[in-house]
């Protein structure tokens, strides 16, 4: 009951009642420090930071969480120090470094994190000022874009898509074409992309990389492709769109990566030509692959327009798995027109079991079902009769029973 009380004692209270920490048990001072920590008044740091040398390890850990409340950059060391001894006080000391507010901590992590040289613990710093999402970290971030350590590197790149400004691309983009490894660097670019989308103007987000893109040279401008692929917008595609058309073979590739990449359904249309005309079948099948992921997505385009390019799709598919994966999005498509398309599948035994659960998702919704019940019904006999997922035709059933 008295702890209850702790919450509205003002800070000379706090400060009496911290001092008073080592004249009580251990389950005293646990259930104390807990209540200090959550009524984040500094007053309390003092006695707070001593508990958490304490030799007792429940006192030590309540110690060290309730630095999170009531630490401020003076504590940085012991937590970072306490990090380092490892043990389950690691993971409480790291979890206060996250979430203790006080003017200073984050530029006291990146002093500590420029000190060191032990590449992990600096990986870890940079873990941390990524929770944190300081903005004050990012020159500092930056600048291991450029680090010989991929960890460190790779964690600097996500950090700073977190924490980084639209103002900051510049430097991202230019630590992201130092970057060899195409993976890290596709990474890179969803970076750029994540700070690009903070611009409140749909119609300027891709602005910042584009300004990047006209300075830079023919082979950057290669690496900078797929990043406005990423981000989108109409000048972005303008550009991909010269790039795809035009007779650069590398210029091409990088304009097909940049259509793959794009957040939304303006480019559906692009990408079934690229699958009906694609030169070779790997390139086919990425075309296939990424319209299925974006014709679905929220736009302008109807039903009946979403269906028609999953239908062009299906025709170009010649693997089975990404003509499932075709069946799988076209239960987004709703209407009854969709349930069609999916049963024309049911005699196919590699694809019956994802026609069934295509069917039965979309007959889920009376607004489709009710209107079209009898025709409904001739499509559920044979999803009964095929399907081998007990728990979906005992489902069906019930829409073949439907009135």
């Amino acid at each position: 009951m008295a702890v209850g009380f702790v919450a509205s004692v003002d800070s000379k209270g706090i400060k009496q009642l911290a001092d008073g920490l080592t004249t009580l048990p251990s389950t005293g001072q646990v259930a104390l420090l807990q209540a200090l920590g959550a009524r984040r008044d500094r007053a309390a740091l003092p006695a707070v930071a001593t508990a958490a040398s304490s030799d007792n390890q429940a006192v030590k850990t309540a110690a060290l969480t309730a630095l999170g409340g009531v630490g401020d950059c003076s504590t940085v060391p012991l937590l970072v120090q306490a990090i380092q001894h490892g043990g389950d006080a690691a993971g409480t000391a790291r979890h206060s470094l996250e979430t203790v507010f006080a003017d200073g901590v984050d530029q006291a992590l990146v002093d500590s994190m420029k000190k060191t040289e032990d590449r992990g613990r600096r990986a870890l710093f940079i873990e941390i000022l990524d929770q944190r999402r300081a903005p004050s970290a990012v020159p500092a971030l930056l600048q291991e874009v450029a680090s010989d350590d991929g960890n460190v590197r790779r964690r600097a790149i996500s950090a700073l898509g977190n924490a980084a400004g639209p103002e900051d691309v510049a430097g991202l983009i230019h630590g992201l074409l130092k970057i060899q490894d195409a993976r890290e660097r596709d990474g890179a670019g969803r970076s750029v992309a994540a700070v690009c989308a903070r611009i409140a103007d749909d119609a300027r987000q891709a602005d910042p990389v584009l300004d990047e893109y006209r300075k830079a040279a023919p082979a950057e401008q290669l690496v900078l492709l797929p990043v406005l692929g990423q981000i989108g917008g109409t000048k972005a595609l303008a550009l991909i769109r010269e790039a795809v058309a035009g007779a650069d073979p590398k210029r091409r590739d990088s304009g097909h990566q940049a259509l793959f990449n794009w957040p939304d359904s303006t480019v559906a249309d692009d990408l079934a030509s690229l699958a009906e005309t694609a030169p070779d079948r790997d390139l086919k099948i990425r075309a296939i692959q990424a319209l299925a992921r974006v014709v679905i997505l929220p736009g302008a385009r109807t039903d009946d327009a979403k269906l028609a390019l999953l239908a062009r799709a299906i025709k170009q598919a010649d693997r089975n798995e990404d003509r499932r994966l075709i069946l799988d999005r076209v239960r987004e498509v709703h209407t009854f027109p969709a349930v069609r398309f999916a049963a024309g599948f049911l005699g196919e035994p590699k694809l019956a079991s994802q026609a069934c659960a295509t069917i039965a998702d979309l007959l889920h919704c009376e607004e489709i079902r009710n209107p079209n019940q009898a025709e409904a019904n001739k499509i559920l006999a044979p999803v009964i009769a095929t399907s081998k997922d007990k728990s979906l035709v005992e489902r069906v059933k019930s829409f073949k029973s439907a009135k």
